[in-house]
């Protein structure tokens, strides 16, 4: 088994996240989807929503709302579950499309048998309403039947929204769009590019394969000991993962003095070095990059906890606090959040890593680091909430 030090650890996972991207304008949009393959999509907006700041912390002109609305109009990402609900570049559509066909969500599958058994006719209620308008949404089944379900991750108890989305599982619907978030489902050849809407002939187990090598790519080193929640589908190559590393498909590592053993492969061992630089980025809670806390906390010496669902009480940092990135490392938390009313960015509190130096050049680039931040909500004002001393200096309210 090979074995990395830190640094080339940390090397692998910064090309693979292109954290240290500083794009522009749809083409960089566009050159860091590519990259990163999935963006995560989170319904809150608290400083825009997490997709939001994955592009704000890559780019220097990246407006807030600005990926989602481009990628539904541009199609060039569809949305699925992949860690979790991702917007996925366009190219990776037939794999995805061959997992819905062979197996989908094993909860929406059960839904769907709950709401065929208890009202067949929905199916064909929706059939006919996707036919008749192309595009809708789960607002257009007033008056259908409400379901006592368990909590399957539906936004919805009627009947016809939730079998929207069971449609949506097995790729006999796609989301169309959103308007204000709220999503818009058609017919898959209605909204995918024909040259994509294919589906790729191979078993369950190769599916399970290639989106175990794609997952690796995206985040450089991957533990397959993380939960569900964090491998999302991955989570069905777990049994694969010998064969390949036998047939040297994937690469099992350590990192020199820790614990877990992680997944790379050639190709990210292989690839050079990207330019670090100077400046300091607020990282997105759901950000490819901080996706498995246990790694951050193992390889960065950095323990991120997302306290939003969190009791006020218990909460330890900040209800949307997001790590501070710079050079490399994650040097502090932030806590921010807009009030949209009065066009304001409000701070509630800021942080820093225990031990560490705060010099004036990090405190020149947090400034910088905010101002963009208020650039990209469109704010007029910011201030500082908090008791920290040089937070407060930086941001001077």
């Amino acid at each position: 088994m090979e074995k990395l030090a830190v640094s080339e650890a940390k090397r692998i996972i910064f090309n693979a996240t292109a954290i240290h991207s500083n794009e522009k304008g749809k083409k960089g949009i566009v050159n860091i989807f590519e990259r990163l393959k999935s963006i995560q999509l989170d319904t809150l907006p608290i400083v825009g929503r997490n997709h939001d700041l994955v592009f704000q912390s890559r780019m220097t002109d990246y407006k807030e709302g600005e990926f989602l609305e481009y990628a539904h109009k541009e199609k060039i990402g569809f949305e699925y579950m992949d860690k979790a609900l991702c917007m996925i570049r366009i190219e990776d559509f037939p794999l995805f499309y061959s997992f819905m066909k062979k197996q989908g969500l094993k909860h929406y599958n059960q839904a769907k048998e709950k709401i065929m058994e208890e009202h067949p006719e929905v199916y064909e209620e929706v059939v006919n309403l996707l036919n008749e308008k192309e595009v809708a949404s789960s607002k257009e089944f007033g008056d259908s039947e409400h379901l006592k379900l368990p909590y399957m991750g539906f936004k919805t108890s009627k009947a016809g929204g939730m079998m929207l989305d069971c449609m949506w599982n097995r790729g006999e619907a796609v989301i169309h769009h959103r308007e204000k978030y709220r999503r818009y489902y058609s017919f898959p050849e209605k909204r995918i590019p024909e040259k994509f809407f294919k589906e790729e002939k191979i078993s369950i187990e190769e599916i399970f394969r290639k989106m175990l090598i794609r997952r690796i790519e995206q985040v450089g080193i991957l533990a397959m000991t993380n939960n569900a929640e964090t491998l999302g589908l991955v989570r069905g190559a777990r049994k694969e993962v010998k064969g390949m590393i036998k047939r040297g498909e994937i690469k099992e590592i350590k990192v020199e003095g820790k614990e877990r053993k992680y997944l790379t492969t050639e190709k990210m061992l292989e690839k050079t070095e990207e330019k670090e630089d100077e400046r300091m980025r607020f990282i997105a809670p759901l950000d490819p990059i901080v996706w498995d806390r246990r790694m951050v906390k193992e390889i960065f010496e950095y323990d991120y906890i997302w306290e939003v669902y969190k009791p006020i009480k218990k909460r330890i940092y900040g209800y949307y606090c997001l790590p501070v990135f710079y050079k490399g490392e994650f040097i502090g938390r932030i806590d921010p959040k807009i009030n949209r009313k009065s066009k304001r960015l409000e701070v509630k509190e800021g942080l820093w890593e225990e031990g560490k130096k705060i010099t004036e050049e990090i405190k020149e680039e947090a400034k910088k680091a905010i101002k963009m931040l208020a650039e990209y909500l469109k704010v007029e004002e910011i201030v500082f909430e908090g008791e920290n001393k040089e937070w407060k200096e930086i941001i001077g309210k």
